[in-house]
């Protein structure tokens, strides 16, 4: 068994487009034994209750950021990945933090 650091960050910091986009994503994927399957284009991703984990392997295989990403994501990743993270976790219960932008819900 080995250990890996990850990091938390709220789903506040990603632009409302996107954040709906993932959401609407991970809510048509499709399940086999037991998991959800998400498929994106660039991103490993893993719905929790709370929102989602990203791996940061797209830093490993993309030196500059896929057009299917926001520059917003992009740089949370980025961030996460420079902190030695493998994973990041977006959670709707994770307080925002006032080094990010803060986006609001699309009405």
């Amino acid at each position: 068994m080995r250990r890996i650091h990850s990091c938390i960050c709220s789903t506040a910091h990603l632009p409302a487009d996107e954040r709906a986009g993932i959401d609407a994503l991970i809510a048509r994927s499709p399940r086999r034994r037991g998991r959800i399957i998400v498929e994106h284009t660039d991103l490993s991703i893993e719905p929790h209750q709370y929102g989602f984990f990203v791996h940061l392997g797209v830093l490993d295989d993309h030196l500059e950021r896929p057009g299917t990403l926001s520059p917003e994501l992009w740089r949370l990743l980025a961030h996460a990945h420079d902190f030695g993270a493998t994973w990041i976790s977006f959670d709707c219960d994770e307080p925002p933090s006032s080094e990010f932008p803060i986006f609001e819900d699309v009405v």
